[in-house]
């Protein structure tokens, strides 16, 4: 696994919370936002604004679970929502039954490579098909 240093490491981290939602499946095979085709069993995201390939740390606030996505595609296309999940990602997070769930979220690394300080913290997490 490559890391890279992430260019917030001297600056406070900075999280964002809010709602996070999964794709459904009728989702998987389609194109996403980035031309990727989606599936499912991947630990993808979908945010409205970072940039594709960024690494992310999801914490379900409700059970302190945590999975680290990629972002593949844009949305979500709820305003209320500020993160869509893949299906495996809401699995890990343990949100499939509630649908939505309240989340926290960081930027791990970029360019599909989590940032050498996270390196410790987070390799249990970064799933291996998460790329």
């Amino acid at each position: 696994m490559t890391l890279l240093s992430s260019p917030w490491a001297t600056t406070a981290e900075v999280t964002i919370h809010g709602k996070a939602s999964y794709y459904s499946r009728r989702f998987e095979g389609k194109k996403t936002a980035f031309g990727e085709v989606f599936r499912n069993r991947l630990f993808t995201a979908a945010h409205r604004t970072f940039p594709h390939n960024t690494l992310l740390e999801v914490v379900n606030l409700k059970n302190g679970r945590n999975v680290v996505v990629r972002v593949n595609d844009r949305g979500p296309w709820k305003k209320s929502h500020l993160i869509d999940v893949s299906e495996a990602a809401a699995k890990e997070l343990g949100m499939i039954r509630s649908g939505v769930g309240d989340v926290q979220v960081r930027v791990v690394g970029a360019e599909g490579k989590l940032f050498e300080h996270e390196r410790e913290c987070l390799a249990e997490v970064m799933q291996p098909n998460s790329r």
